[in-house]
């Protein structure tokens, strides 16, 4: 997956692999994200495909978490997950930290 910016607007397009190469890409979400915003990858929800999230700076002690769903074909987006995570310096990692058998990933940071 990457992102484009038309103004503070970022767009996401996916090219997808066939084992040899990647394919033409195609537009997933046109609204998910700003500019700013610190972006995450990971199968969130467990259903084998990875997922969007970002971080959102609120204020200095304030990061939102927003996320959208891999459909297969496009971006779901699906609210605010969290609003109240870390704060403006802090670094976020993705991971299934707790070894979970539903294998939904988590998400770490440093406060």
């Amino acid at each position: 997956a990457y992102a484009s910016q038309s103004g503070s607007t970022v767009r996401w397009r996916v090219s997808k692999s066939s084992g040899s190469n990647f394919g033409t890409s195609g537009s997933w979400s046109s609204d998910f994200g700003n500019t700013g915003d610190r972006f995450l990858v990971g199968d969130f929800n467990g259903d084998g495909r990875d997922d969007l999230a970002y971080t959102r700076v609120i204020n200095a002690n304030t990061v939102s978490v927003k996320v959208a769903l891999s459909t297969g074909h496009s971006f779901k987006h699906d609210g605010t997950w969290r609003s109240d995570v870390g704060g403006e310096n802090s670094q976020y990692f993705v991971g299934d930290f707790n070894g979970a058998t539903s294998r939904r990933e988590d998400i770490a940071y440093t406060n």
